[in-house]
């Protein structure tokens, strides 16, 4: 990962704003998005093409040379989110590791020939609710 520093520092700024409401906050948000990623973000789309799992609820999505850092939810299973972006990742070619690092916790990490990284964590959550939590980084 190239760039956490960056997107760290905007999430503080967004953090420490002083958005009076949810909406103010969110429109800090999309403003320090666009900054960062530039006009045209649709907020589904991804570093390397990949796009947020579809139907999701997109809760953030920052990225900044060919870094993308996204949380989503879905009524989906794990399992399902797990198969869609196992699939995606390796038809580009990414090597792939599985994990379950906690009981409502899996993983999926790795690598591809061109040292691009992908870093996928799916946690259950309470009433059928699944989070994604998908980093993608794009090799120089």
């Amino acid at each position: 990962m190239k760039y956490p520093m960056l997107l760290l520092t905007c999430a503080a700024l967004v953090a420490c704003g002083g958005a009076d409401s949810e909406a103010d906050l969110q429109d800090e948000m999309e403003a320090v998005n666009e900054a960062v990623v530039g006009a045209g973000n649709t907020d589904r789309e991804l570093a390397l093409g990949f796009e947020i799992y579809p139907g999701a609820e997109v809760r953030t999505n920052m990225g900044a040379m060919g870094m993308s850092m996204a949380l989503f939810t879905t009524n989906d299973s794990a399992e399902q989110m797990l198969d869609y972006y196992r699939a995606e990742a390796e038809s580009r070619g990414f090597d792939l590791t599985a994990s379950s690092p906690r009981e409502n916790q899996r993983t999926l990490r790795g690598t591809n020939d061109n040292g691009d990284e992908f870093n996928l964590t799916v946690t259950s959550e309470d009433m059928n609710v699944t989070l994604g939590d998908l980093t993608i980084t794009a090799a120089d």
